[in-house]
């Protein structure tokens, strides 16, 4: 069995992103990928699930970068976004 990765894989992971922070009383930190303008074509914005962060979608964002403007953020607490000092339960 080969150790190389899919060439589809190694091309998704060559693809340039961006990232940014958008300011605020908890920082949040997200990626883009696709190239400018973005504006021209529809987004997508990819959340991750608990315990992840923005870059679990770095092998799938590219590929859908081909036809979307793709972003995915860090939700609180998780990658390089900020932390909030309390997380309620309540709705």
């Amino acid at each position: 069995m080969s150790d190389a990765l899919p060439g589809w894989f190694e091309r998704a992971l060559a693809v340039p992103f961006t990232e940014h922070t958008i300011e605020g009383p908890c920082p949040i930190h997200y990626v883009r990928w696709g190239a400018v303008p973005w504006r021209a074509k529809p987004s997508l914005l990819l959340i991750h699930g608990g315990a992840a962060h923005a870059f679990w979608w770095g092998f799938l964002a590219p590929i859908l970068a081909d036809t979307h403007d793709v972003v995915a953020i860090d939700l609180s607490g998780h990658g390089d976004s900020g932390r909030r000092e309390h997380y309620p339960r309540e709705v």
